[in-house]
């Protein structure tokens, strides 16, 4: 479970990396663009199990994607963020992407919300400071 969070954190934020338009002027038309394109190819299967079901550019400080588990895990929520928040951060600073410069650049917030077919399973928040290179 631990490796497809790890997956599913990096393949979103290079998803969304590919679909940027450099040309745009303001910073959160560039997020509301990326979110745009992303929900163009949704639902997306990331891993067996998971899927993105929605990008949402919430402000031009916060950026969300939404993912569907098809069964809910056997650990609380709790410790599935515990277990995949330093997975999901450790994947967006080995990835070498742009996107990742452009949020941070922007002092994005990243929003991994993940839903089961109960409702709101568990979120994890990364703030630039910890998912920034360092």
């Amino acid at each position: 479970m631990i490796k497809k969070i790890l997956i599913l954190g990096l393949s979103s934020i290079l998803l969304a990396g590919s679909m940027i338009n450099c040309n745009q002027k303001k910073t959160d038309e560039k997020f509301v663009k990326i979110a745009e394109q992303t929900n163009a190819h949704l639902p997306m299967t990331i891993s067996p199990g998971i899927s993105l079901e929605k990008a949402e550019a919430v402000s031009n400080k916060e950026f969300k994607f939404y993912y569907k588990l098809s069964d809910k895990p056997n650990i609380s929520a709790e410790e599935f963020v515990k277990n995949a928040k330093p997975r999901v951060i450790e994947a967006l600073k080995a990835a070498n992407s742009p996107d990742i410069k452009l949020f941070s650049e922007n002092k994005m917030t990243l929003v991994y919300i993940y839903n089961t077919n109960e409702g709101k399973f568990a979120e994890i928040r990364l703030s630039p400071e910890e998912y920034v290179k360092k």
